[in-house]
């Protein structure tokens, strides 16, 4: 491909097509080709980076998700997310402006998701915490966590525009937190399809928090602006989203908005890339052997690294909806650093359910879990001596 000037090529293509589905196209094979760092670099000298950001102000919406994974795929690893800041650092306002005008959960998550990969560079972080983007994160966190109230809700009753021939399940749901058991419905589309949205937006927020959290006072700042809260709170939901899961992924096709990435090459697009159809076999997350391990990049469950020859890895909740956890978790652990916050996590006993995520078959999960644990603790034991 590099021989044969398929980045050239593709940058016209991005200059001189109208039609928002070859735009679609052409970005998700430059951001897969952008992987390898060879291939990034001539994406960049022949100005295929600054067009990728342009394409973030197109006016639709499945153009400004398409802009937005590409960019993810660029930024393996705090290096190249330093080079694809530098080319153009206004896109970080376009970013900040798109998630909070936005409709659109996919542009939201996406964007979101394109902050946190960003932030994985310290010279990047510092140019984020600048702009105001921890207000606009705090107050997604919020809104995404009260969208995902508003649905279980909505899970109580029969949705007015059922389909004749689909079948509900009914399902008594226990809570983590909440001695209540309701009888909720857990295999509607209508209802998935908006519960999935939630959660996506609701994940790549919580990993864009955890990332931003190792500059200066933000985990301080971040929790005067309530995103601790919404973190805590998502961690009562894992009985009910276990029980989801359970509920739906005997499906052969399951559209999953929840989890789409951490960015995977495998994922097979379709709608322009609207959506993302999953299955054990056919979707993979990439694993970024340059990320640390204290990042939740790298995963290894059954579903996202398929050929493992570890056959002990379990389902669970992978990752479907793991990493909703796997994130929230790790956003925990970033901003229990912070002393203040150590002290609330003890207050309102999030130890007990940190150690339930210590039982998971997800290796970044029990990381963060841990971590978050041993904060916690530490603070509460210095405070006694």
């Amino acid at each position: 491909m590099y021989e044969n000037d398929i980045v050239k090529c593709l940058n016209e293509l991005l200059n001189l097509t109208c039609s928002s589905q070859l735009l679609v196209n052409c970005l998700d094979t430059l951001g897969i080709v952008s992987e390898d760092a060879t291939m990034l670099r001539q994406v960049i000298n022949n100005g295929g980076m600054r067009k990728v950001w342009s394409m973030l102000r197109s006016d639709f919406h499945e153009v400004q998700v398409a802009a937005a994974r590409a960019v993810c795929n660029c930024i393996n690893n705090p290096e190249s997310a330093g080079v694809v800041g530098q080319m153009f650092v206004g896109g970080f306002d376009v970013l900040i402006r798109l998630v909070s005008s936005s409709r659109k959960s996919q542009v939201i998550g996406y964007c979101n998701l394109v902050m946190a990969k960003m932030a994985t560079n310290k010279q990047n972080r510092v140019v984020l915490s600048e702009s105001g983007v921890l207000k606009m994160l705090s107050d997604t966190l919020l809104s995404s966590r009260d969208r995902f109230v508003e649905i279980l809700s909505l899970m109580g009753s029969k949705p007015t525009n059922q389909n004749e021939t689909e079948e509900l399940f009914f399902a008594e749901v226990q809570f983590e937190t909440v001695p209540l058991r309701r009888k909720m419905i857990l295999t509607c589309k209508e209802y998935n399809d908006k519960l999935l949205s939630a959660l996506f937006v609701f994940s790549n927020t919580a990993i864009a928090i955890g990332e931003l959290c190792k500059h200066g006072s933000n985990r301080y700042v971040l929790h005067q602006l309530g995103a601790l809260e919404p973190l805590v709170d998502c961690l009562s939901y894992l009985s009910f989203v276990q029980q989801h899961f359970d509920a739906n992924h005997h499906r052969n096709e399951f559209d999953n908005a929840a989890m789409v990435e951490i960015m995977g090459r495998h994922q097979i697009v379709l709608e322009g890339s609207a959506k993302t159809k999953m299955s054990d076999e056919e979707v993979g997350i990439v694993t970024n052997p340059d990320f640390d391990d204290n990042l939740p990049f790298v995963c290894k469950s059954k579903i996202c690294s398929p050929s493992s020859l570890d056959k002990s890895f379990s389902r669970d909740l992978d990752c479907y909806y793991h990493h909703v956890f796997r994130n929230a978790t790790y956003a925990l652990s970033q901003l229990s650093e912070d002393e203040t916050v150590a002290d609330k996590l003890r207050l309102c006993n999030s130890v007990s359910i940190m150690v339930r995520l210590l039982n998971s078959n997800n290796d970044a999960l029990q990381v963060s879990a841990a971590k978050t644990i041993s904060n916690i603790r530490k603070r509460h034991c210095s405070d006694k001596m």
